[in-house]
């Protein structure tokens, strides 16, 4: 940068030295100067404080003071202008001290001429014109750093909210599609006339579609936001496979078509990796190909890509004999949202965002997705998948000697028992010793008769899922805590483990952990979570601890009942036992926010039992609102936290939804050790249970004797 005219500031006492300085910068030729002179020590400091100039001289001698302590000074009151030393003689001892506090460059006044003035001067300006630049830049450049640092911040913030965002969605979107599914499950165990279920049947498929749909939208976003996890552990292909089959075999029995699968011979059946993900794509792409499929068949094969000493790569692919798609549709059809076109939406639904998701859980696990297709002739989705092989792995094609035909009709079979035909063609299951047998899809139900351990420490808790599984036709026993539910299983065995995990004395890792080192992978007692914790993460600690599925606070009937179902292999249970019809239109208006009614008739079986789970969950929560409160007055966390857990999940048990977000709360803050604004959080628990108390004792007042 080119300076038209250099400012100079001289601070100099004598009169004499100014003129001289004067004189030799007008010897100057093609300068440009234009001189100050400041006659003081204090007049100086203060000139030079405005940053008027951009160069000062200073003199060595300025009346009891120093130009050297002015140079210090002016340093350090921030004032950046070069400053030149002048002395009268040459002294190094001087030169290094005005160097040391701060002065560009120092002359020797007998010793400078106008041309050896102006290179100092100019050099010292140059020096601060380049100085200047750089911290400029270094100003840009710590700024375009803190903008970045922000923009990081914020998207991880984005990435916190959206994820909140989504737990928060999840909740809020399945309370009202749980009160639905819920109504319709309970009028059809109802003496309705067939015009009256034929509606309501409607209703529940539409809420169960509607569900699907709901679930795809948050997948696509949890995806989108990296918070979509994978687990590695043992599974059976076979079975995984078998599994989805079974669950589209009432649509393929409704459309009539035939559904096959086949696996090649050298396909290993004993894998590590996530079931539940690959399951969730075979599942969207055999759905597809069933919803897509008017006639015809949908055909599943199995084959090996490659294979290394510890890992083998699978190929899927599901071929239909379908609408087909378009070439240019093809190029989309994996984008989200995107369907081939507008009436397809119109005609079979869907958000267009099931193969997106396949694509993605695809790749998280190492493999691809692909389609060929032709319009009116079908399409066969492709894709691959990466996993890890169990040692001494067994080769699918091992378990049976292979019958001649190339491709097997499957359909399901369930370990152990026996299931309804699901379509009009079926045939030997490949790899099963058990004979298919065909029954009547209206075949008398029979028991379950099994044994169930409750590991449950809360009483209204206990008593729910004690009435639900004797619905379902279990014995079960009862431990209140990990160390009572070990001691159980120390006298006798248990056909399933249904586990709480906060619990006093011992919780319920621990004693699942514990369970599983007693076995010694001699034998598997299956142990399910059934816990109020339902935040991310929890239950992948859940089955890290040895569990076998998980399942989150309020559990209902059908839930239960289809875990069983596939644990034991039987899903005909006993006719249903089902609350008389109860008027729920009292004198509190809109009880919607306060109190899921159908949630909490789904708790118990009779009137009877329904009035005792009423009257005990007052009776308990009153009493934890007591310990709350102790607890909250000795500053006690931990306390906290266990005594709003306990609360917590007999209130979701019961659909005591007006009470819960201050217990969650409460949870919260209690695991967090923060209890900054936990008392205004027990006084809004407290206000909510007042509410629902009110609610209640009306409510029972109308339940019959």
């Amino acid at each position: 940068m080119k300076i038209e005219t250099i400012k100079v500031l001289l601070i100099e006492d004598d009169e004499d030295d100014f003129i001289l300085t004067r004189d030799l910068l007008a010897e100057v030729k093609g300068g440009n100067y234009a001189l100050d002179w400041a006659s003081s020590y204090e007049e100086g400091l203060k000139v030079a404080g405005r940053g008027e100039h951009h160069v000062c001289l200073v003199d060595y001698r300025l009346g009891e003071l120093s130009g050297v302590q002015l140079i210090r000074a002016a340093r350090d009151l921030g004032i950046t202008t070069p400053m030149i030393l002048l002395t009268g003689q040459g002294n190094y001892d001087v030169d290094v001290e005005a160097i040391e506090a701060g002065a560009t460059d120092y002359l020797i006044k007998d010793e400078t001429h106008a041309s050896r003035l102006e290179r100092t001067i100019r050099y010292a300006v140059e020096l601060n014109t380049e100085r200047c630049r750089a911290e400029v830049e270094l100003t840009e450049r710590k700024l375009v750093e803190l903008e970045l640092e922000h923009a990081r911040d914020a998207a991880l913030e984005s990435v916190r909210l959206k994820s909140e965002f989504l737990a928060n969605m999840s909740h809020e979107i399945r309370t009202p599609m749980n009160v639905i599914i819920g109504t319709a499950e309970l009028a059809l165990e109802t003496n309705l006339d067939a015009q009256q279920s034929r509606y309501i049947n409607s209703i529940a498929l539409a809420a169960e579609s509607l569900l699907v749909i709901i679930d795809d939208i948050l997948d696509f976003s949890k995806i989108e936001a990296g918070k979509l996890s994978f687990e590695t552990i043992d599974f059976d292909l076979r079975s995984t496979v078998q599994s989805v089959m079974e669950l589209m075999a009432e649509r393929v029995r409704a459309k009539e078509l035939e559904m096959t699968l086949s696996f090649d011979a050298d396909v290993p059946a004993k894998l590590r990796g996530d079931p539940t993900r690959l399951r969730q794509v075979l599942t969207n792409l055999l759905g597809n190909a069933v919803k897509f499929t008017e006639r015809g068949k949908v055909e599943i094969r199995i084959s090996k890509e490659s294979e290394k000493d510890k890992r083998v790569t699978i190929r899927f692919d599901v071929q239909d004999t379908g609408i087909g798609i378009s070439e240019n549709d093809q190029r989309a059809l994996f984008a989200p949202f995107v369907q081939a076109d507008g009436s397809v939406t119109r005609r079979y639904g869907g958000t267009g965002l099931g193969l997106a998701i396949a694509k993605q859980l695809v790749e998280m696990m190492g493999g691809t997705i692909s389609l060929t297709s032709e319009p009116g002739y079908g399409s066969t989705f492709s894709c691959t998948g990466s996993f890890s092989k169990q040692p001494q792995s067994e080769l699918t094609a091992q378990l049976t000697p292979q019958p001649n035909e190339g491709n097997l009709r499957h359909m399901p079979i369930r370990r152990g028992g026996l299931s309804a035909v699901s379509s009009a063609k079926t045939a030997g299951l490949r790899g099963i010793n058990e004979p298919v047998t065909q029954h009547d899809v209206n075949q008398t139900k029979v028991s379950l008769d099994r044994s169930v351990l409750l590991v449950e420490d809360n009483e209204v808790n206990q008593t729910v899922a004690s009435d639900q599984l004797a619905r379902l036709g279990c014995k079960v026993d009862l431990a209140g805590n990990g160390q009572e539910a070990l001691d159980a299983l120390a006298l006798r065995s248990y056909d399933v483990v249904l586990m709480d995990c906060g619990m006093p004395v011992m919780d319920g890792y621990t004693a699942t952990a514990q369970i599983r080192r007693r076995e010694n992978g001699l034998t598997h007692t299956p142990i399910i979570a059934m816990t109020a914790h339902a935040m991310n993460g929890d239950r992948e600690r859940c089955l890290a601890a040895g569990m076998d599925d998980y399942l989150s606070k309020p559990v209902k009937r059908k839930t239960l009942e289809a875990i069983f179902a596939t644990l034991f292999g039987n899903d005909h249970f006993p006719p249903t036992q089902y609350v008389a019809e109860v008027p729920t239109t009292i004198a509190t208006t809109d009880n919607s926010a306060l109190i899921n009614v159908t949630c909490l008739q789904e708790t118990a079986s009779t009137p009877e039992k329904l009035r005792n789970i009423i009257e005990l969950y007052l009776r308990h929560t009153a009493e934890r609102l007591e310990e709350l409160k102790t607890a909250l007055h000795q500053k006690s966390a931990d306390h906290v936290y266990a005594i709003a857990h306990k609360c917590l999940g007999s209130s979701r048990t019961c659909g005591m939804n007006a009470i819960v977000p201050a217990l969650t709360e409460l949870q919260r803050m209690g695991k967090a050790g923060e209890l900054n604004g936990a008392a205004d959080q027990f006084n809004v628990a407290q206000q909510a249970f007042k509410k629902l108390q009110t609610f209640l004792e009306t409510y029972l007042k109308q339940l019959p004797a």
